[in-house]
């Protein structure tokens, strides 16, 4: 079975860019990010907890896992990359180099 692609929303501030991503049932350890050169690539596996003396005879719900992957923007500053996720929503924060941030200049007289 091939992985869900989750839904993601992306969000800009003047300093990040969070992508927001739908991951349902996939915990911290079950969640792999990687970075390889402008790629980030999102992976998560989803386990099915099996219950001593019960046999399972029907299933709707099934799922392979996610995976997605997103060209990372140059102004992206990939040495500070976080990622939390919590009940399945996994935020990624693409934090923006600090010289390609605006910033105010002074201006003096004379």
């Amino acid at each position: 079975m091939l992985p869900r692609v989750p839904a993601v929303s992306i969000h800009e501030t003047t300093g990040a860019i969070v992508v927001i991503a739908d991951m349902p049932g996939v915990t911290p350890d079950q969640l792999d990010i990687t970075m390889d050169q402008d790629m980030v690539t999102l992976r998560g596996s989803v386990t099915f907890d099996t219950h001593a003396g019960f046999q399972q005879i029907h299933r709707e719900y099934a799922c392979a896992g996610f995976e997605r992957s997103f060209t990372l923007p140059a102004e992206v500053d990939r040495e500070h990359i976080e990622a939390t996720i919590k009940h399945g929503v996994l935020t990624l924060t693409l934090p923006k180099h600090k010289s390609l941030q605006p910033r105010r200049i002074a201006v003096t007289s004379g």
